[in-house]
């Protein structure tokens, strides 16, 4: 369902108070299937978004979302 991450992000949107963290896994690997949602965050300056790598094994890893306001 990672093509719908974007759709679920503006669904708890209203909700989201300054300070909210979002966690995305598979975010390297199922970058296509996630595009709008990571391009969203990386480009909107109300949120601060980190893509952290897993083991290169894995070669994944998971998006940390920090709401700043």
């Amino acid at each position: 369902m990672k093509q719908d991450y974007y759709k679920y992000f503006k669904a708890i949107l209203p909700e989201l108070e300054s300070g909210a963290v979002i966690v995305a896994d598979n975010v390297i690997h199922l970058a296509r299937a996630m595009e709008y949602f990571l391009e969203a965050m990386g480009n909107d300056p109300i949120y601060d978004m980190r893509i952290i790598r897993a083991l290169t094994e894995k070669r994944d890893g998971i998006a940390v979302i920090y709401k700043k306001q």
